[in-house]
């Protein structure tokens, strides 16, 4: 018989034992039943809320970037009058602003204080028929000595009635001055006109949550109030009131994309009282 081939693997070689003593060991792989991890619900809802935030956060930054070249554009180059938007013409008047440097990116950043360039015609009109005497971008209150720079500068340009700036200025919180009575005036429009939103938000639950009978005794009381508040708000101005009024009916249909619900009919009532009231001439002395 021949002999057979010992085969290499089965031969000892001395030198293995020495490189399997040397031979650093490998760490199995931690695997939990070969399954993938899961994640929940809340994990899942949690990080979609951070991908949002986050790309909410990189659309505010690009926004604000796009306004600051715009602003920054604006100051290096400023060639129209902020309140007209025309040419700033030959007479110019330029607002310092002393709390405020030029902003980065522009040429004068860090050696100058903001500047805000007005043509002076422009500005002193604006003075004479608001009595608003801040600057009309930061709002920040014109001192004695600015008025008087206008002045000279307005009455130079032939401004009608620039020489009145200063003692317009300085009776401007009189309780005689004009300004102020006109200020008192607008802030009892705007004032009436939110008590009555309040009233056209409840006529509007009740035509939602009601039925037929106890909606129709509901709004006739709200009826009598609105009379009251309107008849106030239509004395006082006119125009005003009915630019309200529509304003009214439209906040009673509510948005497209919610419409008021009018399943006993009151919403057509309710409109049809307005509409009414809206086309009479309404005499306050009716309703006291």
């Amino acid at each position: 018989m021949e002999a057979r081939p010992i085969a290499r693997s089965m031969v000892k070689n001395p030198n293995s034992k020495e490189k399997a003593e040397n031979k650093i060991p490998i760490k199995p792989k931690n695997k939990k039943n070969g399954r993938k991890k899961e994640t929940s619900k809340i994990q899942k809802v949690e990080k979609v809320k951070r991908q949002r935030d986050v790309s909410s956060i990189f659309s505010f930054q690009i926004c604000t970037r796009l306004a600051e070249k715009i602003i920054r554009e604006e100051i290096d180059k400023q060639k129209r009058d902020p309140i007209t938007l025309e040419d700033l013409g030959d007479i110019t008047w330029a607002f310092i602003n002393k709390d405020a440097m030029c902003p980065k990116g522009t040429a004068k950043f860090g050696r100058e204080r903001s500047k805000t360039y007005y043509n002076v015609e422009s500005l002193v009109q604006y003075l004479l028929k608001t009595g608003n005497f801040c600057e009309p971008i930061t709002r920040l209150e014109f001192s004695l000595a600015q008025i008087k720079e206008l002045k000279e500068l307005g009455e130079k340009a032939g401004v009608e009635n620039a020489c009145k700036l200063i003692k317009i200025f300085e009776n401007k919180n009189s309780p005689d001055s004009p300004f102020v009575q006109q200020k008192e005036r607008r802030e009892m429009l705007f004032g009436t006109d939110i008590c009555i939103m309040d009233v056209v938000s409840d006529m509007r639950n009740i035509i939602e949550n009601n039925c037929l009978e106890e909606g129709e005794v509901l709004l006739a009381n709200l009826f009598e109030i609105f009379n009251a508040m309107f008849s106030t708000l239509y004395l006082a101005d006119k125009d005003f009131a009915k630019q309200c009024m529509s304003h009214y009916q439209e906040s009673l249909k509510g948005p497209p994309n919610r419409p008021t619900r009018d399943t006993e009919g009151l919403l057509k009532l309710t409109l049809k009282f307005m509409s009414d009231m809206n086309q009479r001439e309404i005499l306050l002395e009716e309703y006291y």
